[in-house]
């Protein structure tokens, strides 16, 4: 059984929505990028910036994780090997 399973099964639901953020970056201007705030029923969150610059792609993102109840415990995890890098 998967850990996202047993967690809703346990009453533990989970809810990703997307964060937007302006940063000045050198030599590139003001630029918008787009994150994930993810929250429990406890009041537990996650929050990582700077996912990507493409909306559509964290929303989807998000969509997904919300659609599977993906743990808090293994987002950092999922986008590491989603994007191949530490976030």
């Amino acid at each position: 059984m998967k850990n996202a399973e047993v967690e809703a099964r346990n009453g533990l639901r989970f809810h990703y929505r997307i964060i937007v953020q302006d940063r000045e970056i050198p030599d590139a201007g003001l630029i918008t990028t787009y994150g994930m705030l993810a929250t429990d029923e406890m009041g537990n969150e996650v929050c990582i910036a700077d996912i990507s610059t493409c909306r559509r792609t964290v929303e989807e993102l998000a969509a997904l994780f919300d659609r599977e109840q993906v743990s808090l415990v293994h987002i950092r995890e999922i986008l590491e090997d989603f994007w191949g890098i530490d976030v």
